[in-house]
Order: C-alpha cells, then structure tokens, then sequence
C-alpha cells in the first residue's frame, strides 16, 4: 500500500499477464486533513517535507475493510458524502493504529505543513504538465496572486 503526496505522478508496470488488478483511492483535502489530525489526536511526528511516497504494509483486516468501503462508494442514498469521509477517517484510524514507526504520521504531518518550492526548478519540471494556474500556486506553495506575481517576475509574462 502507499501513500502519494499531491501533485506527484505514479506509474507502475508491475503486472504479469492475465493478473488482476484492484486500486483503491482516497482523496482529500486540507480541511480534512486537519479535522482527521485533530479528532484522532494524532501525535506530532517530526514532518519530512520532501518525502513524496510512503509504503506501509497492509494490515489484515483492510481487505474486508475495502470491501464494505467499495459496497458503500456504489451506494446511492442522500447523505453518502458525509459517511465516505467517515469512512475514511476510519480508514487513517486503522492505519494509525498499526502505525508503530509513526512513520504516516510523519507523513500526515507533513502534508499538513505547506512547502515554498523553487518555482523556477518546479516549473522546469512540470510545465507541460495539465494544470490549472491555481494548481501550479498550491503546488509550489503560494497563494495564486503570489504565483501570478512571482512567475511574471521570473519568466518575464503573465502565467498563462
């Protein structure tokens, strides 16, 4: 199992013939991040800012787990937004609770610390990349006016 840090691409060619494949994936943002943190009072690890991937082994009872998440997510009935999120605080919780090495911890933690990259080498890397310029700002760690003003200033015109 691994954890990807936004704004990272992923690709894998890992497969044989004629084997199956099941990804699972769980998305959220900021807000969530911090309510999880929060309401599991997840204890400060040291954050490493730069680490992009974490693998964590797969505790025995996540396959049944993802089971009844995958049942849920083809669900139809009103409300079923709140009880994914719910579900995947479940998830981070089952995660945590195997956590010994606090190393997702650390990991949460440092998603939660907004990181200041050097736009010049960020831009050399993933321009050509299918971003929104409010991608670009979030992804380099700037507010958008900030972005806009920045880029301007470094590549000489406008972002867009």
């Amino acid at each position: 199992m691994g954890f990807i840090r936004k704004g990272v691409y992923s690709v894998t060619d890992m497969l044989s013939h004629n084997q199956g494949f099941e990804s699972y994936h769980i998305f959220f943002d900021d807000l969530f991040l911090e309510h999880l943190l929060s309401d599991l009072s997840v204890p400060f690890a040291s954050a490493e800012l730069e680490q992009v991937f974490l693998r964590k082994s797969i505790p025995s009872i996540l396959p049944s787990y993802l089971a009844q998440f995958a049942q849920i997510h083809q669900w139809k009935p009103q409300g079923k937004d709140r009880l994914m999120e719910i579900k995947a605080k479940e998830f981070f919780m089952m995660m945590l609770m195997e956590d010994q090495d606090q190393q997702l911890a650390s990991f949460l933690h440092g998603l939660k610390q907004r990181q200041v990259r050097n736009l010049l080498q960020f831009m050399r890397s993933h321009f050509d990349k299918p971003l929104t310029i409010e991608d670009y700002a979030s992804l380099t760690g700037r507010s958008i006016s900030t972005f806009r003003r920045e880029f301007k200033a470094k590549f000489g015109v406008a972002p867009r």
